[in-house]
């Protein structure tokens, strides 16, 4: 969590009018003990960037978990099914992540105004907007 905290601080000094977004680590796939401790190592450096989001109101949080989980399960079919890692997405996974990153870049939809710490008390709707240049942008079109 230090790593990530320190290297959005370290771009945050040499670029400070730049807009600088964390984009949430997505689970693995698995149920080994190895990758539930990852997955749980995942969700508290996500939480924790999260909260610096919604503390410093600088930084920008892309949350690739809306993406890669339903209801609480992890959705198989966006991983590649040869990866025994559990780490690899397929390309209609990688096509989903490649539109979350867009939508911050191009449209600067990020989802750090639609979320409160701590992260099962969200609050999202499909028609929700966020915008860092200002302009309305709806989290559907990042999603479809």
């Amino acid at each position: 969590m230090q790593n990530a905290l320190g290297a959005i601080k370290c771009i945050q000094d040499k670029w400070p009018s730049c807009d600088i977004a964390f984009s949430s680590i997505i689970p693995r796939l698995g149920k080994s003990a190895a990758i539930r401790r990852f997955n749980t190592d995942a969700k508290f450096v996500n939480d924790a960037m999260l909260n610096k989001c919604l503390d410093t109101k600088v930084f920008h949080y892309i949350d690739n978990d809306e993406l890669f989980n339903d209801k609480g399960a992890i959705v198989k079919s966006l991983y590649d099914a040869r990866d025994p890692s559990g780490i690899h997405v397929n390309d209609e996974g990688a096509r989903k992540l490649y539109k979350n990153l867009v939508a911050f870049l191009e449209g600067g939809i990020s989802d750090e105004d639609e979320m409160q710490a701590p992260r099962n008390k969200r609050l999202r709707s499909n028609d929700s907007t966020t915008s860092t240049s200002g302009s309305q942008n709806t989290k559907q079109a990042k999603t479809d």
